[in-house]
């Protein structure tokens, strides 16, 4: 097998072992959120705090992304590519506008979005799902089992759109004089799925940006910690009363014997 046809498997190979890989991730969460042994273990030991490096090491590559990128008016291109190109029309309409520069700018921000960014971003939400699950007792089982779901079902999306929009985009490179006949087997209609894929990546996010919020701030229930703390102060305080009684019972049974013998 040659290399070009290795490039042209290249992205059912990402989204393939991207979707296997995080599919076994996902079931085994979803298996222990529910079944609640192996976080009774992390959170006796709490070995999970060194994994604190992948949402920084996310923030710091998102960083590097706007920066690829450069300036806000394509940063808004960019989203109105992922959100508002519906036709092959409209998508090469938006791309023909850029600059050489800018066209290398876009592309480049790849080398980190292609999957990498997708990647740590999923971890770092299901991880801060997982907290609220097994930890701070915010979230219930059933609905850190969706989140988590739903934060596979973003990071895929994100994953399969990056593979889409860079080859749709490399096909048409502004230095290739045949970049028009390049761009005849974009269809809409594969437009119009990549842009339905988008919406389903933005739609899937902010539900489960939403079920983080409703954790930490909606949500009344008490934590185990304060639930600890109580029980033992109650018990303690329920054999501080018992003596009582029976001391009140064993001085009146003394004094009655007292006046029988008299």
């Amino acid at each position: 097998m040659d290399g070009l046809q290795v490039e042209s498997l290249r992205p059912f190979i990402v989204v393939s072992s991207y979707a296997g890989a995080m599919t076994g991730l996902v079931i085994a969460l979803v298996y222990h959120v529910n079944e609640g042994s192996f976080f009774r273990m992390l959170e006796a030991t709490r070995p999970w705090r060194p994994v604190i490096f992948i949402p920084i090491l996310c923030t710091a590559i998102f960083a590097k992304i706007v920066s690829d990128v450069g300036g806000a008016k394509m940063m808004n291109d960019m989203m109105s590519m992922q959100l508002k190109c519906w036709t092959s029309l409209q998508f090469w309409e938006l791309v023909d506008s850029w600059s050489l520069e800018e066209y290398l700018q876009i592309t480049k921000h790849y080398d980190w979005d292609e999957w990498v960014f997708p990647l740590l971003y999923s971890l770092s939400l299901m991880q801060w799902i997982v907290y609220e699950a097994a930890f701070s007792k915010k979230a219930g089982k059933k609905l850190a089992s969706v989140a988590l779901i739903l934060c596979f079902i973003t990071g895929w999306c994100d994953v399969v759109e990056n593979q889409a929009h860079y080859r749709f985009l490399v096909s048409s490179n502004p230095r290739n004089e045949d970049r028009v006949e390049r761009r005849e087997w974009v269809t809409d209609t594969m437009i119009a799925s990549v842009t339905a894929v988008c919406w389903t990546k933005f739609v899937t996010l902010i539900i489960v940006a939403c079920i983080l919020v409703y954790c930490r701030v909606c949500s009344s229930r008490p934590t185990v910690a304060k639930a600890d703390k109580e029980t033992p102060a109650k018990i303690a305080k329920a054999d501080k009363q018992a003596p009582a009684p029976a001391a009140k019972k064993d001085k009146k049974d003394t004094s009655e014997d007292a006046k029988k013998n008299q």
